[in-house]
């Protein structure tokens, strides 16, 4: 079919991530994490360094105060070719990555995946709606720190 399994990690559960990924059928290297201890759990138990975990999503949508932290993630997989990527779901997450990448010596290129709304409502705001402020608008007219997945 194409598709990737993601694993879910839990933070004590570094282990199982292990098992989880590489099966004797198969095997991947991505997981989603829930909060920042689950990631760094992973990169301190060498899950990052032994090429296991190639692929961190912070599975939540993106909260201001979590943007500096995810930076310092991504500094500290990228020496093994690994990636963070977020999540968006409203357009003022977008601005908030617009305003850490522009004070930054240096910008970013933050991978992201928009959460969208279909009509069950888990995102905050309808987002399937094309206007000047709707997240994929937003989201386009920022490229320079952001690639859409």
């Amino acid at each position: 079919m194409g598709c990737e399994l993601q694993s879910s990690c839990q933070d004590t559960q570094t282990e199982g991530v292990r098992l989880q990924l590489r099966s004797s059928t198969d095997q991947t290297s991505a997981i989603v994490v829930s909060t920042m201890m689950e990631a760094w759990e992973v990169v301190r138990a060498g899950l990052v360094a032994d090429g296991t975990v190639k692929d961190i999503l912070y599975g939540l949508p993106l909260p201001p105060n979590k943007i500096d932290d995810l930076s310092k993630l991504r500094d500290e997989l990228a020496p093994y070719g690994a990636v963070v990527r977020i999540m968006v779901d409203h357009p003022d997450q977008v601005q908030y990555l617009e305003q850490y990448e522009s004070q930054r010596k240096t910008p970013e290129l933050w991978s992201v995946f928009v959460k969208v709304d279909s009509g069950g409502r888990y995102a905050p705001v309808s987002n399937l709606h094309r206007g000047p402020s709707d997240i994929f608008s937003k989201t386009r007219r920022t490229c320079a720190y952001i690639s859409l997945l």
